[in-house]
C-alpha cells in the first residue's frame, strides 16, 4: 500500500463515522415536528403525537382536537382549557396534569393514568362537568 492509499482509507473511515450523525436531523420524524409546532403555536388538531414526551409542557388553551396522544407522557403538563375533544389518550400518563376546564368530550382515556390530575370544571368524555376538587377522577 502506498502512503496516499492509506490516507484515503483513513479519510473514508472518518467519513463513514460522521455521515450517520449528519443524517440525525432528517430522522426526527413527524412526531417531533408536531411537538415543536404544538409548543410554539398551541395548535395541533389531528396531530400524531403518540409516545410524545410532553412532561411539564405548558399547553394552556392548546387545540388538540382529535390528536393521537397514545402513550404520551403528559406528567405535570398544564392543559388548562385545552381542547382534547375526541383525542386518543390511550395509555397516556396524565399524572399531576392540570386539566382544569379542559374539554375531554368523546376522548379515549382507556388505561390513561390520571393519578392526581386536576379535572376541576373539565368536560368529561360523556359531556358532564367535573365538580370542584375532582382529583384523579371526575366527580
Amino acid at each position: 500500500m502506498t502512503a496516499q492509499t492509506t490516507v484515503v482509507q483513513q479519510c473514508m473511515k472518518k467519513l463513514l463515522l460522521i455521515l450517520p450523525l449528519l443524517a440525525l436531523p432528517l430522522l426526527a420524524g413527524p412526531v417531533e415536528d408536531n411537538i415543536a409546532t404544538l409548543k410554539s403555536t398551541k395548535q395541533c388538531p389531528g396531530c400524531d403525537l403518540h409516545g410524545a414526551d410532553l412532561k411539564h409542557a405548558n399547553l394552556t388553551g392548546a387545540n388538540l382536537y382529535s390528536a393521537d396522544l397514545r402513550g404520551a407522557n403528559l406528567t405535570g403538563a398544564n392543559l388548562m382549557r385545552a381542547n382534547l375533544r375526541e383525542a386518543n389518550l390511550t395509555r397516556a400518563d396524565l399524572t399531576r396534569a392540570d386539566l382544569t376546564l379542559a374539554d375531554l368530550t368523546r376522548a379515549d382515556l382507556t388505561r390513561a393514568d390520571l393519578l392526581r390530575a386536576n379535572l376541576t370544571g373539565a368536560i368529561w368524555m360523556d359531556g358532564r362537568i367535573c365538580a370542584a376538587e375532582s382529583i384523579g377522577v371526575c366527580k
